[in-house]
C-alpha cells in the first residue's frame, strides 16, 4: 500500500478532499502505483509532527512530463486551459506556478506520474 507525504502547504487541501491528485517523480526501481490500490496520505511523515490526512483508492495513473515549454499528460501536449486545470487540481494557482515549483524542486525537465484518487 503506497503512502504519500504531502508538504504542509497542500495538507489541508488533501484532508478536505479538495486536492485529490498528486504528481510524483518516476522511481528508480520502476514502481508505478496501480489503479485500485489503497493508499494513505500524510503530512510530516517520519517526524514527530506526522499527521494522517486521507485514505482512498487510486482511480487513475497517467505519465506526466513537465518542462519549461509545456506539460504532457499521457503523451499528449496540454493546451493552456488543460494545463491550468491540472495545476488547479494539484493545488496551484495556474500552470506557470506549478511548472516553476517543479523546476525548483526537480530541475528543468520532470518525468513522473499523475495519480488521482476517489
Amino acid at each position: 500500500m503506497p503512502a504519500y507525504n504531502f508538504q504542509l502547504r497542500f495538507a489541508d487541501m488533501v484532508k478536505q478532499r479538495i486536492k485529490r491528485q498528486t504528481i510524483r517523480a518516476e522511481r528508480k526501481d520502476g514502481y508505478v502505483p496501480e489503479v485500485g490500490a489503497l493508499f494513505k496520505g500524510f503530512s510530516g511523515l517520519r517526524s514527530k509532527n506526522c499527521r494522517f490526512l486521507t485514505e482512498s483508492r487510486i482511480s487513475e495513473v497517467l505519465p506526466i512530463v513537465i518542462k519549461p515549454e509545456g506539460i504532457w499528460l499521457a503523451g499528449k501536449p496540454l493546451d493552456d486551459a488543460e494545463a491550468n486545470s491540472v495545476a488547479l487540481l494539484d493545488g496551484f494557482q495556474d500552470a506557470d506556478e506549478m511548472c516553476g515549483w517543479f523546476a525548483r524542486q526537480h530541475g528543468a525537465d520532470f518525468y513522473g506520474h499523475l495519480i488521482r484518487w476517489l
